[in-house]
């Protein structure tokens, strides 16, 4: 795997609406942080590498604690036969 010692900008295949009209997003990869903006605009957006895998990490969590949940819940109706 190659480390981003110098910074990397791509253009992803995501859209965001944005004032109206559909954008691409443009990612910076940097050494310890991505950077997020809009094509066509300004405005970026820095997301420190780590924090960023601490929030999928938590966001997988969550959808595994609701989907055993609804698992939980579907064996119930089943058992009473609803």
């Amino acid at each position: 795997m190659t480390r981003a010692d110098k910074p990397v900008k791509r253009i992803s295949y995501a859209t965001v609406r944005d004032r109206g009209k559909m954008r691409q997003v443009v990612v910076t990869i940097h050494s310890t942080w991505i950077e997020l903006r809009l094509l066509g605009t300004q405005r970026k957006y820095s997301l420190d590498i780590g924090t960023l895998f601490d929030r999928a990490a938590m966001q997988e969590a969550l959808r595994m604690v609701a989907e055993k949940k609804k698992a939980k819940a579907d064996a119930r109706k089943l058992k009473r036969g609803i």
